[in-house]
């Protein structure tokens, strides 16, 4: 039998808030992508039987505070694929993702944290996140007091 993708997500509610897309449909993919949604029945290696189950795009959370990865199962069980910290942020910024050496659940990412770079400057800590290893952050100190100067 030909096989037209390597998955084939069947009879799943399929929602795209993007074309506002919200019908019963068939979904084909190949390497990982998308290729294909039908009305039509598919062929797969593989079919994922998704009646009365919801498809739809992953989504972001642009506020979390979870960069390992329990946090990230968590999110996954929540349907965010990408998670990014822009609040609490981190410096340097490859620190976000020392908890997923092994290998990430989901895309994430932080921007560079303005707390810590002060600390390191001002202080001469190392402070890369809200917390690090056994360390939690403490709000004291000059890094929150001294005011910035030119130089």
């Amino acid at each position: 039998m030909y096989v037209d993708y390597d998955v084939v997500i069947a009879n799943g509610r399929a929602i795209d808030p993007e074309t506002h897309l919200d019908a019963i449909k068939n979904l084909g993919i190949r390497r990982g992508t998308i290729v294909t949604i039908s009305d039509q029945p598919l062929i797969g290696d593989r079919t994922i039987d998704a009646s009365g189950l919801v498809v739809a795009p992953g989504l972001i959370d642009v506020h979390s505070h979870t960069p390992t990865l329990l946090g990230q199962h968590a999110n996954l069980l929540d349907g965010v694929t990408t998670q990014l910290d822009l609040e609490a942020d981190s410096f340097p910024i490859s620190f976000y993702g020392e908890h997923c050496s092994g290998g990430a659940q989901l895309n994430y990412g932080s921007l560079v944290g303005h707390f810590a770079v002060r600390m390191k400057v001002i202080e001469g800590i190392d402070m890369p996140y809200i917390f690090a290893g056994n360390k939690a952050l403490k709000t004291d100190g000059p890094t929150w007091t001294q005011v910035a100067t030119e130089l």
